[in-house]
């Protein structure tokens, strides 16, 4: 068995694998050969394969992210060799890791859990899917008079960054990504991204938008929230609640029936608000991390 870089020749295969492998996961939804190569021109990431000379034993993917190294995908073929195809495509990514950090999330399955944790990867918080029905929807809290809500202007999107980066403490969105989803998800623009505004500065945000990769893939009118953000110094004043709901009405205004979120484990607040707006864990994944080795220096 020999792990290398993947060529093109070997992404009909990869795909294949990724479908036989991953389709029973939750909301699974399958990357297109094409999508995957505009990926390959244009991000960060690195396909790593297996084989046997004669056929594709495994693959692994990663990227470089605000976690460090990020693995995407870990897939192999069904075999007693299994486990060590898997293990031999962690340790290249290892070995060829641009950072310390290396993580990956997985469903919270104790089964899959075991096996990164027989690799060295410690359970390091995780993630909420959740999911609300968007009939019946509530009337917004009220909002100070000293406030104004209102949708975002395209020479805001800085500010709408800004606020986000404050809130999460590191680069949760870009501009870039903002006007990516123009095209991903139309008919989304800035005018799906709801703020509130005190003494010229926004202080509250939430970005709404569709679902699109599920709505193409199951026919379905979901619209999708987040992400949500307040400034430090304007929290617990109701002002999340209010963008939330006022959000949730703009899906139901373009023809969505629900609305999904995700909410990491350790946001309390922003769960509680969730489950009182009507949303449900639907799913629920965790994060494992390893800090490799530093390399020896070189003589």
């Amino acid at each position: 068995m020999r792990i290398r870089h993947h060529s093109v020749s070997d992404l009909p295969a990869i795909l294949a694998l990724l479908d036989r492998c991953s389709a029973d996961r939750y909301e699974y939804i399958p990357p297109t050969a094409d999508a995957l190569v505009r990926r390959l021109a244009t991000e960060d990431l690195r396909i790593l394969v297996a084989d046997d000379g004669a056929r594709l034993l495994g693959s692994a993917a990663c990227h470089l992210g605000h976690w460090g190294e990020e693995i995407e995908w870990l897939v192999s073929t069904e075999g007693e060799s299994c486990g060590d195809v898997r293990d031999r495509l962690v340790a290249e990514l290892e070995g060829q890791a641009r950072d310390s950090r290396v993580s990956v999330r997985l469903d919270a399955v104790p089964t899959v859990l075991a096996e990164w944790r027989a690799r060295g990867y410690l359970v390091d918080g995780g993630i909420f899917h959740l999911v609300a029905d968007l009939t019946g929807r509530t009337s917004p809290p009220s909002l100070s008079p000293r406030l104004s809500a209102r949708s975002v202007e395209p020479r805001e999107l800085d500010q709408v960054v800004e606020v986000v980066r404050s809130a999460y403490g590191w680069e949760r969105l870009t501009v870039d990504q903002i006007e990516s989803w123009k095209t991903q998800y139309p008919p989304f623009d800035e005018r799906w991204i709801l703020a509130i505004e005190r003494a010229g500065r926004l202080v509250s945000i939430i970005v709404a938008r569709p679902d699109g990769e599920y709505n193409d893939r199951h026919g379905a009118r979901r619209g999708y929230l987040g992400p949500a953000a307040t400034l430090p110094a304007h929290r617990r004043q109701g002002l999340a609640a209010f963008l939330a709901v006022r959000a949730s009405d703009l899906l139901v205004a373009h023809g969505m029936r629900s609305a999904a979120a995700h909410v990491y484990e350790t946001n309390t607040a922003s769960l509680a608000l969730t489950r009182t707006l009507g949303f449900e864990v639907r799913h629920h994944w965790v994060y494992v991390r390893k800090t490799l080795d530093p390399a020896p220096p070189a003589f």
